[in-house]
C-alpha cells in the first residue's frame, strides 16, 4: 500500500476517547470519527451532560468537584 492510500485510509478511523462524568465521575469510553466533535451525551447514571477527558482531569481537580456544594454543581464551571 502506498503512503497516500494509507494516509486516506487512516483518516477513516475511528477514535475511542476515554471521559468521565463531572458530576458523578463516571466513567466510560466514546468512540468518534476523526472529523466528528466528541459528544458523549448525558450520563446514564446522573443525567449530568458535563465530561471531561480522563487525562485532563489531575486528583486534586477530581476532589474539588466532588466537594462542591451540591446546589453548586449544577452551575457552569469555568475553565482556568
Amino acid at each position: 500500500m502506498n503512503r497516500r492510500a494509507r494516509t486516506a485510509e487512516e483518516s477513516w478511523v475511528s477514535e475511542k476517547h476515554a471521559v468521565e462524568c463531572l458530576h458523578c465521575g463516571t466513567f466510560r469510553t466514546v468512540e468518534r470519527e476523526r472529523t466528528q466533535r466528541l459528544d458523549p451525551g448525558e450520563c446514564a447514571t446522573c443525567g449530568y451532560l458535563g465530561w471531561a477527558l480522563v487525562a485532563d482531569l489531575t486528583e486534586p481537580v477530581r476532589k474539588t468537584l466532588r466537594e462542591r456544594p451540591h446546589e453548586l454543581r449544577f452551575r457552569r464551571l469555568r475553565a482556568v
